[in-house]
């Protein structure tokens, strides 16, 4: 099982269940399944069970769009340190289609990674195997400024609106 670190207030309590695409899935149990499944079972979750959609970088989030009510849980896949699309796949399920449930990070997310991706929206990560959770919750804070606005809270107090605004850096 890998270590879950969870922010702004996300409780990835859960025992998610990421189901391959021919498993069967018994109804009461949470899960989780690719985009693929989910858009040929109807693009809906079930009344009072608590369902998942995975996306790969290649798959297009829009997809989702109207899609997304008894969704509890959207997890983007990191498949290696060279992938960057989950982080705009992320932004536009905040952004573009106000999603307000999880948004998890899998596969190979690392320490310095993380505040990243929460300013581009996600906020459960599971660490890549070796990955230390206090240096990971540490690189979290490791800056209280940025040059760019962002998803995450605070997303107006960037360098430029505070020089700006004469606060200084």
């Amino acid at each position: 099982m890998p270590e879950i670190v969870a922010i702004n207030g996300a409780k990835p309590g859960t025992d998610w269940l990421f189901a391959e695409d021919d498993e069967v899935v018994a109804p009461d149990r949470p899960a989780v399944f690719s985009l693929s499944r989910w858009l040929e079972a109807g693009g809906r979750g079930d009344a009072g069970l608590l369902r998942g959609v995975r996306l790969d970088p290649a798959d297009d989030p829009a997809l989702l769009t109207g899609r997304l009510d008894g969704v509890a849980m959207v997890a983007l896949h990191f498949p290696d340190l060279n992938e960057g699309r989950p982080y705009s796949q992320a932004r536009f399920l905040r952004a573009e289609l106000g999603f307000g449930g999880e948004i998890r990070a899998r596969g190979a997310v690392l320490a310095d990674q993380l505040l990243f991706m929460a300013r581009c929206g996600f906020d459960v990560f599971e660490l890549a195997p070796g990955v230390d959770r206090q240096v990971a919750l540490s690189a979290l804070s490791a800056f209280d400024i940025a040059y760019q606005p962002a998803l995450a809270a605070g997303n107006g107090d960037t360098l430029y609106n505070r020089l700006r605004a004469g606060r200084g850096a």
